[in-house]
């Protein structure tokens, strides 16, 4: 009876203990969850528990992509859009196609079969989009791979591939269960710039601070290979994934995102990718996927870094994005 007595206070001593925990990770991830999704950027615990909001309103508009999108300004962009159609932005920072993917499958594992047809997935396109694995990552899983694979309980790795291993209805009560665990990621999360980012340098520091930045992303992320290679590869990872997500429902229009002039005309993989890219997306314009083109909004004045727009700029740009969105068929 003693030994059980102990037994006993052990176990209410650890409820407590957790219950302490579940407290206090409330007060740092608590609050009402928001109507709008809006991931800034950072690949965090919401792209697994935070997405509840999809399900939401007659007609659902998600944007994906990298970190250029991230500029994009949900409020003028809804405005646009008028109704009850709903915005969200679930850029990831610093991605490429296989990466984007990786958050795609999250929205395929969280969102209801039949919300797929009232739902548009605008993915947005870069010719760094299309930096393969190896230089992109050097081996690793991508982020968001990283991300899925903390959480075991969720998801595993299976033939090379992440799979989930829970049904989804249960994300949300595993998604509480591990909200000490949760909080302490929720801490460590650098926050990302985003929307309102502006240049610091100016004139020739400017010029050359950028330009030196353009080097070391050929470098590091695109793998400098000759003249600005790009494998087809990766232009056949986007036609993969555009047809998955097309069969499942989903209307899919690729935004062909613009950088600056002077970048432009500095950057032999933007080149490529501009030889390279209509013949894939024409194979799919053909099937019923929507293909927006933003590229000719390319004054250096309207950007920060060469990719990445100023506050003014993404507030003239959205309008027009917002009445190409609204063109779409429902």
């Amino acid at each position: 009876m003693a030994v059980l007595r102990q037994l006993a206070l052990v176990l209410v001593g650890v409820a407590i203990l957790y219950g302490g925990l579940l407290a206090a990770s409330l007060l740092v991830m608590g609050g009402a969850a928001p109507a709008t999704i809006d991931t800034g950027g950072r690949v965090e615990d919401r792209l697994l528990f935070g997405l509840g909001p999809l399900a939401g309103g007659r007609r659902t508009v998600a944007i994906l992509g990298a970190s250029n999108v991230c500029d994009l300004p949900l409020e003028a962009i809804q405005s646009g859009l008028g109704g009850d159609t709903r915005v969200h932005n679930l850029c990831a920072g610093a991605s490429n196609i296989s990466q984007i993917d990786s958050v795609a499958q999250i929205v395929e594992d969280l969102l209801p079969a039949e919300r797929r047809t009232r739902t548009t997935l605008v993915i947005g396109l870069w010719y760094g989009l299309f930096s393969d694995n190896q230089s992109r990552w050097h081996g690793f899983d991508n982020s968001v791979d990283q991300l899925r694979l903390r959480y075991s309980v969720l998801y595993r790795k299976q033939g090379g591939r992440v799979v989930r291993v829970l049904p989804p209805a249960l994300f949300p009560a595993a998604g509480y269960a591990m909200l000490p665990v949760r909080s302490f990621g929720a801490l460590r999360q650098p926050a990302w710039g985003g929307r309102g980012y502006q240049p610091r340098l100016e004139g020739a520091e400017r010029d050359k601070s950028f330009r030196e930045r353009l080097e070391r992303f050929n470098t590091e992320t695109m793998g400098a290979r000759p003249n600005g290679a790009i494998l087809p590869e990766q232009f056949e990872l986007l036609v993969s994934l555009v047809e998955r997500l097309a069969g499942e429902g989903f209307t899919i229009a690729l935004l062909d995102l613009p950088v600056a002039r002077w970048h432009k005309d500095n950057s032999l993989y933007f080149k490529t990718y501009q030889s390279m890219k209509m013949e894939y997306i024409s194979s799919l314009t053909r099937r019923g996927v929507h293909y927006i083109d933003m590229q000719d909004f390319d004054d250096d004045a309207s950007f920060a870094d060469g990719v990445h727009l100023t506050s003014d700029a993404q507030d003239v740009l959205s309008p027009r994005l917002a009445a190409r969105i609204k063109a779409l068929p429902e």
